[in-house]
Formats: C-alpha cells, sequence, structure tokens
C-alpha cells in the first residue's frame, strides 16, 4: 500500500489536485470580487459580466480624465447600480 501511496502516479495526481483546488479557490475570489459571491453566474454569464465592467470603468476613467460626462454620463449611473468603487479612491487625494 504504501509503493502505491509513493509511486509518480500517484504524486502526479496528488499535484493536479492540490492545483484543481488553488484554482477553484482563485475563481471563487474572483467570483466575489465581481458581485457573484455564491456563484449564481454560469460562467459565460460571469465572463460577459467582467468585460461589461471593465467597460463600464473605461469609460468613466476616459471621463474623468478628459472632463467631457455628457454622452458617458449612463456609465457612470451604471457603476452606481453596480456598487462599484474606484480602487484607492482615497489614495489619490493624498488621504
Amino acid at each position: 500500500m504504501t509503493a502505491l501511496k509513493d509511486s509518480p502516479i500517484s504524486k502526479a495526481s496528488n499535484a493536479v489536485s492540490v492545483e484543481s483546488t488553488a484554482l477553484l479557490g482563485l475563481v471563487a475570489d474572483i467570483r466575489a470580487a465581481v458581485g457573484d459571491p455564491t456563484g449564481k453566474l454560469m460562467q459565460d454569464e460571469l465572463v460577459a459580466h467582467c468585460r461589461s465592467m471593465r467597460s463600464a470603468l473605461e469609460k468613466l476613467a476616459a471621463a474623468e480624465s478628459t472632463g467631457d460626462w455628457g454622452q458617458d454620463f449612463g456609465c457612470v449611473k451604471a457603476i452606481a447600480r453596480m456598487g462599484l468603487s474606484r480602487p484607492n479612491a482615497q489614495d489619490d487625494r493624498g488621504e
């Protein structure tokens, strides 16, 4: 029994299991970070949600840098509805 436990196949299987567990943890952390802590979104929906968030944040950054909030004001409302905030916003003000 010990020989099987220490075999190269057993060691490789354990390495795959550890890596799989770490990757599942990573996906859970990403889900929580984007507002899906219970995993209700399917994977394709999760990816689409992340893309949507990225797009909205890029529009917000562009509007902020140019001072042109006219046409992009809708994205600010969308971000507010998602409950997002800029990372380290306090740091930008020197607080």
